[in-house]
């Protein structure tokens, strides 16, 4: 039964054979060897070919200055948001994020998704307190709230001609969502009421999502990589910025 499972997952994965040094193999998914080259950045380098090599990594001490810089940035802004939220979006102990695939079925080859699991990372409770005060960008006339309303929405139309629905589907969104130009478009579009009442000012609140959406720090094959650009799957501001590009741009 073992085997079979394992037989199961590799026809899932389409697994790529990676030799190690030590002549070592390593299955690697394929959207992994992608990630490496255009989503993701390996953090520790050590040879000149670029190599990853996880045991000159420290990852506690890279960690903890991920840490610092956060709570360096909320200690000013201790009393403006309050002491039990200050208290809940200070860090300690944190750990890297994991990357893992769930296959998509419903595609041909079943291509895998790339999903990072943010829980316990060093930033995710301020990612999860950023998403309060960038719903609002979420939506736009457009925009829906379920697939019921949406019945309910095209139900109530009396065309006089018969008329043709097309469906459009962006490929990859979250992992092609610029992720500079998405910051500035929600600080610009942040209104200072809004950010008054969260404690928070507009130099701030930027400098909150940079450290929040730029700085998704993950494990795979025991090494430490961090994704240069789009959003992560799995981080609560993946959807936020995916749908605030998006309705800017609509």
């Amino acid at each position: 039964m073992f085997m079979v499972v394992l037989d199961i997952m590799f026809k899932f994965l389409e697994c790529v054979v990676s030799y190690n040094r030590d002549g070592t193999c390593v299955m690697v998914p394929p959207f992994f060897i992608n990630l490496t080259v255009s989503d993701v950045s390996c953090i520790c380098f050590s040879t000149e070919d670029g190599d990853c090599i996880s045991e000159t990594c420290d990852t506690a001490s890279y960690l903890l200055k991920l840490e610092d810089k956060l709570n360096r940035l909320l200690r000013p802004i201790k009393t403006s948001i309050g002491e039990a939220t200050y208290n809940l979006l200070t860090t300690s102990g944190s750990k890297p994020g994991f990357l893992y695939g769930l296959p998509k079925i419903h595609k041909l080859g079943h291509p895998l998704r790339p999903i990072i699991s943010a829980v316990g990372t060093f930033n995710y409770n301020i990612a999860k307190f950023l998403v309060k005060i960038i719903s609002p960008l979420t939506i736009n006339q457009y925009t829906i709230d379920n697939s019921f309303a949406f019945v309910k929405e095209i139900c109530s139309l009396k065309p006089l001609r018969p008329i043709t629905m097309a469906s459009f589907d962006i490929e990859s969104l979250f992992t092609n969502v610029p992720l500079r130009e998405t910051t500035e478009i929600i600080v610009n579009k942040t209104t200072t009421l809004t950010l008054n009442e969260f404690g928070l000012d507009k130099t701030t609140h930027g400098k909150l999502l940079d450290i929040a959406a730029h700085h998704s720090v993950f494990t795979f094959n025991e090494s430490l990589y961090t994704q240069v650009d789009g959003v992560a799957m799995g981080s609560p501001l993946g959807p936020c910025y995916a749908n605030t590009f998006l309705c800017y741009h609509e």
